[in-house]
């Protein structure tokens, strides 16, 4: 299994300085695992005809090799040079096997950020972590993304829990835990006593009974309707 945090924001632009800054001080910002994982790399063919399958390393601290992992990965997606706003960013790390583990394990970090006149929210991040992971740790991984990026909503979410909610673009994602910057209109009184709310990092965080990967559903519809969702 692999824990999913995913969040959006509408349009903002960013150009790639902002883009290089933001994803340096995410990471710094996260919890360090080398127990865990490899370190951070970017997907590079062997040869103009193969396809995008060896992992090279990317030194993270380095401001000008993320500068150029973004760009060129923006130059791939987009066919050719840029010529609209908007960066992808595309970053992997390898999990740390175990003896009994069968096969190679790649955890993603992807963002599309800079969009401007795109329907709402193209900006967005894709944040994967190991199975397993206990509470504090998500929490810190939660925290560094939106105190990086400044997302409008951010969550700790699985595809099973997604569905089940009946999500559906643009709205709000909700999970186990789901940040929601102080402008997104909420009805905490709504929430009632069972659900967790902090404010912190700009915003609010929410947390649902249940654990990362078995939230309770009920909960989770009960933050849908404080947030105006019907179903």
């Amino acid at each position: 299994m692999t824990v999913r945090l995913i969040g959006s924001w509408g349009n903002r632009t960013e150009d790639l300085v902002s883009c290089a800054a933001r994803l340096q001080r995410s990471i710094d910002l996260m919890p360090q695992e080398p127990d865990v994982y490899q370190s951070w790399g970017v997907w590079q063919s062997t040869d103009a005809k193969s396809a995008y399958n060896v992992l090279v390393p990317v030194d993270v601290d380095d401001v000008e090799a993320v500068k150029n992992a973004i760009a060129v990965n923006t130059e791939r997606v987009n066919g050719g040079p840029k010529t609209t706003p908007g960066q992808h960013i595309e970053f992997v790390r390898e999990g740390v096997s175990s003896p009994t583990s069968v096969g190679e394990h790649f955890y993603q970090y992807v963002v599309r950020a800079g969009f401007t006149d795109t329907p709402a929210p193209f900006n967005h991040i894709l944040f994967q972590l190991k199975d397993g992971a206990d509470a504090s740790v998500l929490t810190r991984y939660l925290s560094a993304l939106v105190i990086a990026w400044g997302p409008d909503n951010i969550a700790v979410l699985d595809r099973k829990a997604q569905r089940a909610q009946g999500h559906k673009p643009p709205e709000v994602a909700v999970g186990w835990m789901t940040y929601l910057r102080a402008d997104v209109p909420l009805d905490v009184d709504a929430l009632g006593d069972e659900i967790s709310v902090a404010n912190a990092d700009g915003g609010v965080y929410i947390t649902v009974p249940g654990t990362p990967d078995d939230p309770s559903i009920d909960h989770i519809r009960r933050v849908r309707a404080a947030l105006g969702y019907s179903g």
